[in-house]
C-alpha cells in the first residue's frame, strides 16, 4: 500500500499537466447589425395613419446567428468563429421600427409586440444575407421581401423584392459585418420610400373622399 501512495499523490499532477495540451475552442467573436437613425431622413409631413412592423421570417440557411457565405453555390458555409448577436431576421425588424419611429411619418409605428393592429401592416422576409464571393472580390449581399397590408381589409395592397450589395473591403468576417451594415442601412431606406409612395397616396385619398350620406337624413 505504502508503494501505491506517491503514485496516487502524482496522478492529479499528470492530468493537469495533460489538460494543458489539450485544444482549446476558438473565441467566438460577435457582431452587431443595426443602422444608424441619425441618416434617417425626417419626414416634412406626418401622415395621420399607424404603421405597424410584423416581425420578419427568415428563409432556410439564414435563421440563425450563424454568418452565411458562398464560394460555391449553391453551397453555403458559415464562419466557425464568428456569429451576428442575434438571429439577422431580428436584428433586421429592430432597424425596421427604429428607421420609422425617426422618420417621423407616421402618427404612431408599432412593434410586432404591440396589442394593437394599425392601420396597415408591413411584412418583410428575409431571403438571404450573404458574404458572397465574386470575381474579383466580395460583396455582403442583402435581399428583402416586403409586402403592405390593409388592416382593415385584410388585403395586400403591394409587395416589393429589395436587393442591396455592399463590397467588402477585407475577406473575413468583420470586413463582412461591415458591409452588411450599410447594406442593410440601404435596405431600410429603400423600405421607407417603398411605403411611403403608397401609403401618402392613401392618406390624400382619403381626405378627399366625400362622406357618405347619413341615412337618418330625410
Amino acid at each position: 500500500m505504502s508503494r501505491l501512495m506517491p503514485a496516487l499523490a502524482l496522478l492529479p499532477l499528470l492530468l493537469g499537466g495533460c489538460s494543458g495540451l489539450l485544444s482549446q475552442p476558438d473565441p467566438t467573436t460577435v457582431w452587431k447589425l443595426e443602422i444608424n437613425p441619425a441618416q434617417i431622413a425626417r419626414a416634412p409631413e406626418e401622415l395621420p395613419l399607424s404603421l405597424r412592423i410584423d416581425a420578419p421570417i427568415a428563409w432556410s440557411g439564414h435563421d440563425s446567428p450563424l454568418m452565411a457565405y458562398e464560394r460555391n453555390p449553391p453551397r453555403i458555409d458559415y464562419y466557425a468563429s464568428n456569429r451576428w448577436v442575434a438571429p439577422p431576421a431580428q436584428m433586421l425588424g429592430e432597424s425596421l421600427v427604429t428607421a420609422f419611429q425617426a422618420s417621423g411619418r407616421y402618427r404612431a409605428v408599432l412593434g410586432s409586440d404591440s396589442l394593437l393592429i394599425g392601420d396597415y401592416s408591413l411584412r418583410s422576409e428575409l431571403v438571404e444575407l450573404t458574404h458572397a464571393f465574386v470575381s474579383g472580390g466580395s460583396v455582403a449581399r442583402l435581399v428583402l421581401r416586403l409586402s403592405l397590408i390593409d388592416n382593415a381589409q385584410r388585403q395586400v395592397i403591394a409587395s416589393a423584392r429589395i436587393e442591396t450589395s455592399e463590397p467588402v473591403t477585407s475577406t473575413d468576417a468583420e470586413g463582412f459585418a461591415r458591409a452588411s451594415t450599410l447594406a442593410l442601412q440601404r435596405a431600410v431606406g429603400e423600405t421607407l420610400g417603398f411605403c411611403d409612395a403608397l401609403l401618402a397616396t392613401r392618406a390624400s385619398e382619403a381626405r378627399t373622399r366625400p362622406l357618405a350620406p347619413d341615412k337618418d337624413i330625410r
